[in-house]
């Protein structure tokens, strides 16, 4: 089954050659009136046009030109070298006598663009091969991944959750990569902050950090007005309520409630993220069947129908990054909710997070870690599930007792 993804950039109409020539276009959909359609309405084409696309596309074969080295290769050679050739292109090669120029086939497809109107930005968005840029991926950060040791052995989660279970693994897991802190501390962007990272200037914290102790009015204040203050005069104001709070010591208990509420915000913030986008099957006349992303439509049972390993290695991500930043890793997300958790590892890896902080002597090496742990863990539940789908292809009758 071949996955087929929206890609989350829009490119405006007069871009659109920057992605794919026109001429391929035509080639794609026949009609050299739905290109200009296209360029001047911002392409409109329904469902049932996009099917037939993909269909008319997989009747033909895709090479590419390998021209050949040294004095036979000719100006034309030269000119069709490392392009992308159709079955039915012309020139058709050889173009001339002794050329030794190849076509070598290329086994995926090319990429698809497939123009569609967006109503009010008028804006076009093409559909894309998910796993176009896989074989990239897997030369590049899969190593990292199969080679790769935990930095914190001990503390994998995917034992502790069966232990513990998922949030009381993830407040194990969490108090380590975090810190559990029980004094107020300023953390690296001069945010009060308390327990396992709970930032108190954020409005859900501080409602539950309010009731844990009487604090004088005037604190409770400075903390509500840090979010107006410029970022010099917040790091001034969070110095001085780290020296109010100097002397005051919180317990377990206290810092446990905390974590609760920052728990139920950061699960709420992944099923925003998780839920809308829906993966929808399409058949082809010719028999093959394809995803598409639908990034409109929302499943409200998409985040419980996920392992809790992966629930705890997205909320682990929500913590980290905050609502906001976990909206960034669409590509990872939308792996998992193909269940294709080899890729959604390749995702974390393939992030600014790891590629920019991975480097023995980074400042932030610590975060890189933390995403290669967590892909390390996504790949090994992968791979248990492969294993258990050739156990099932192998024996389905006894798998179904199971």
């Amino acid at each position: 089954m071949r996955i087929l993804s929206d890609l989350t950039e829009f490119f405006h109409c007069c871009e659109f050659v920057t992605w794919l020539q026109l001429s391929e276009c035509r080639k794609l959909t026949k009609s050299v009136i739905a290109v200009k359609h296209c360029q001047k309405y911002g392409g409109y084409m329904d469902q049932k046009k996009i099917i037939g696309m993909l269909e008319q596309a997989g009747r033909h074969r895709y090479f590419k030109v390998v021209a050949e080295k040294g004095g036979n290769c000719c100006d034309a050679c030269r000119a069709l070298d490392g392009k992308t050739r159709r079955d039915d292109d012309e020139p058709v090669l050889p173009v001339h006598p002794h050329c030794r120029c190849r076509m070598v086939e290329i086994k995926e497809r090319v990429p698809l663009a497939i123009a569609r109107f967006q109503p009010q930005e008028k804006h076009i968005a093409d559909l894309t091969d998910f796993n176009r840029d896989r074989e990239k991926l897997e030369k590049e950060l899969g190593k990292d991944i199969d080679e790769g040791k935990f930095s914190a052995p001990g503390r994998e989660l995917a034992p502790d959750i069966a232990g513990r279970g998922l949030t009381a693994a993830l407040n194990k897991h969490l108090s380590y990569r975090e810190g559990r802190k029980e004094k107020v501390y300023r953390d690296g962007k001069s945010w009060p902050t308390l327990g396992v990272g709970a930032n108190l200037a954020e409005e859900h914290i501080l409602a539950t950090f309010k009731t844990l102790k009487k604090f004088p009015k005037e604190v409770i204040e400075d903390l509500q007005g840090l979010k107006k203050l410029s970022d010099s005069e917040r790091e001034k104001k969070a110095k001085d309520i780290e020296k109010q709070f100097a002397n005051i010591t919180f317990s377990n208990q206290e810092i446990d409630k905390l974590f609760e509420a920052s728990f139920q915000v950061a699960e709420k913030d992944v099923k925003e993220a998780f839920n809308k986008g829906v993966w929808e099957e399409r058949r082809l006349k010719n028999g093959e069947t394809v995803k598409v992303w639908n990034g409109q439509k929302v499943d409200s049972k998409a985040w419980e129908k996920q392992p809790e390993l992966v629930r705890a290695v997205c909320l682990d991500l929500s913590f980290n990054t905050g609502g906001p930043g976990l909206r960034k890793y669409k590509s990872f997300l939308r792996a998992v909710k193909a269940e294709d958790y080899r890729r959604a590892a390749l995702e974390l890896l393939n992030s600014k997070d790891y590629t920019e902080n991975i480097k023995p002597k980074a400042a932030n090496r610590g975060l890189a870690l933390r995403r290669r742990d967590a892909a390390i863990e996504l790949s090994k539940l992968a791979e248990k599930q492969e294993e258990k789908r050739k156990r099932h292809s192998a024996n389905p009758v006894e798998m179904g007792k199971n």
